[in-house]
């Protein structure tokens, strides 16, 4: 497996950070337009985004074990932990949201 593989993960990581922080954004500043978007759907958006990134950063575990040159792996863990923490945000905003509608 070459280093490019390994880049890909990388960007499926910030692609995850992105749309957590996008998620972030709109549902504390732009609480009127969440129309398209409620307490299910942010909660399970964040639920699939920490799952996906759990089995990759296992794989990148995995693979850093078996391939000596992996230097890559050691800042996907912070990026995982930001995510999760994301995610951790997001679904605390989904219920309160869900508690503060009539």
């Amino acid at each position: 497996m070459s280093q490019e593989a390994f880049q890909f993960i990388d960007f499926i990581f910030v692609f995850f950070i992105i749309i957590l922080s996008l998620l972030f954004v709109k549902s504390i500043f732009f609480k009127r337009y969440l129309q398209n978007i409620n307490g299910f759907s942010l909660a399970s958006i964040s639920l699939i985004s920490v799952i996906v990134s759990s089995a990759l950063l296992y794989f990148l575990g995995y693979a850093a074990d078996e391939l000596p040159k992996l230097e890559l792996v050691r800042h996907n863990t912070f990026k995982y932990l930001a995510i999760v923490i994301l995610a951790i945000i997001n679904s605390v905003i989904a219920v309160k949201i869900r508690n503060n509608t009539p």
